[in-house]
């Protein structure tokens, strides 16, 4: 009696198929995407003001000032100069593109007015401001005259 080897029926898969892998690959990296400007302006403590009024609004361009005055542009502390150049990318990139302006309560006015300039001599047109939503019942207070 002889022993044969019969390869057609014993075929023996040897590869590895990659394709349920890279799918989760590319899940996570989207999720990452996602999360990262999240995590980043996070780290950020800033104190904003409460309003009644406005909505949440989103952009692209996030320029945060916390209550040292240091400048973030997406969760990076950034130079006057250095924002200039990264708001000048930003709007040769997109014409169109929208800018949120940051800032804590504490922060003076004229400091939030410099970064708005900043944003407007580069091109960007668009800004929004960044408030901390108040109940509706909260009292308004004016402005005290000097």
């Amino acid at each position: 009696m002889s022993y044969t080897d019969d390869h057609d029926t014993a075929a023996i898969i040897a590869g590895i198929n990659v394709t349920p892998l890279v799918d989760i690959v590319l899940v996570l990296l989207i999720i990452f995407m996602v999360t990262a400007k999240i995590i980043a302006e996070r780290g950020i403590a800033v104190d904003h003001p409460d309003t009644v009024a406005g909505d949440a609004i989103e952009g692209p361009l996030r320029i945060t000032i916390n209550d040292q005055r240091t400048l973030f542009v997406d969760g990076r502390p950034v130079s006057a100069p250095e924002a200039t150049r990264l708001f000048r990318a930003a709007a040769k990139g997109d014409p169109d593109v929208r800018a949120i302006v940051s800032a804590d309560e504490v922060v003076p006015y004229g400091e939030v007015m410099r970064a708005i300039d900043l944003l407007e001599l580069a091109g960007v047109r668009n800004v929004g401001l960044v408030t901390d939503k108040a109940s509706p019942d909260k009292e308004i207070h004016a402005p005290t005259s000097p």
